[in-house]
């Protein structure tokens, strides 16, 4: 079944670890509201629709796995950068992004390991990589 829509009240979540878990159907925008959140694993999935603009996580957030999540699609949208100074791992593979990547990826300074193969993002590399 899908992800609940108010997974974002719980605003002091750290870890979302909810991967291998047949989760379906779209991204909560709620989940924008888990400012706290230090990881978000959300791989293995059957998740749709597109990344909400909204956010993932906030300024403690090291790790996001949205991989392998075969139906995700749309553009990545423009929020990274500042808005997640601690990310240091960052996989979108295998999904269907698409379009270019925004320039904000580039701008996260702490991150490590940045997966996003199988994928159809298109496109130059950001100038800021």
């Amino acid at each position: 079944g899908p992800l609940p829509d108010d997974i974002g009240i719980m605003v002091n979540l750290k870890h979302v670890d909810l991967g291998f878990q047949m989760f379906s159907g779209t991204l909560p925008a709620s989940i924008s509201n888990l400012k706290s959140l230090v990881k978000l694993l959300l791989n293995n999935n059957q998740l749709t629709g597109s990344i909400p603009s909204s956010g993932l996580g906030g300024p403690n957030t090291t790790h996001i796995n949205l991989g392998w999540n075969y139906q995700l699609s749309g553009p990545v949208p423009d929020i990274f950068g500042a808005a997640l100074p601690s990310l240091i791992y960052l996989n979108l593979d295998r999904n269907k992004l698409s379009g270019p990547l925004p320039e904000s990826v580039g701008l996260l300074a702490a991150l490590e390991e940045f997966q996003m193969i199988f994928t159809e993002i298109t496109g130059p590399l950001p100038t800021t990589l």
